[in-house]
């Protein structure tokens, strides 16, 4: 037996599993779940337009490896500001600034405070 790609995702089929559907003028489409079967036929959805199809990343290029990278990059973004949160390691330009920015305000209050009265 041959393996098959679904019609819609692109995934391999293995033999005897899937849906064969046949249209009236012969085009014949092959599915892997009832899932891609409703976005092709019931929908009338494009698989470049649907974002977990293959045909999307091809074109989209986001494969694998590329959402692998952005997973790690935001791990490592999460535990910056964690360490940030418990003193660990030093803030950056943008954090001091605003530590400024806060210790000036309220430098200007109490010297606002002392001329009213």
């Amino acid at each position: 037996m041959e393996m098959v790609d679904c019609s819609f995702c692109g995934n391999a089929l293995a033999a005897g599993t899937g849906k064969l559907y046949v249209k009236k003028d012969g085009t014949s489409f092959y599915f892997c779940t009832g899932k891609c079967e409703k976005n092709l036929i019931k929908l009338k959805r494009k698989p470049r337009r649907v974002r977990w199809t293959q045909e999307f990343q091809q074109i989209k290029k986001m494969d694998t490896e590329a959402l692998k990278t952005r997973e790690v990059k935001r791990k490592k973004r999460a535990e910056l500001d964690e360490e940030r949160r418990r003193g660990k390691r030093k803030a950056g330009k943008k954090e001091k600034s605003k530590k400024v920015k806060k210790i000036k305000k309220s430098v200007r209050k109490k010297a606002l405070r002392g001329k009213k009265r």
